[in-house]
């Protein structure tokens, strides 16, 4: 998943995660929660204290 968010966004939004629910051939359920945010936070990047 690529993704690109403001400054603002990342500052502002604490966790973002997506749920992703697939049927195979099979009929097998799975289900994924991703993390949207997971490196938009580097550690060159300090978030501004309030």
């Amino acid at each position: 998943m690529l993704g690109a968010f403001s400054r603002r966004f990342v500052d502002e939004v604490e966790a973002l995660h997506l749920r992703v629910r697939v049927v195979d051939v099979v009929g097998n359920s799975h289900e994924r929660i991703l993390d949207a945010l997971k490196g938009a936070r580097s550690t060159a990047y300090q978030r501004p204290m309030p």
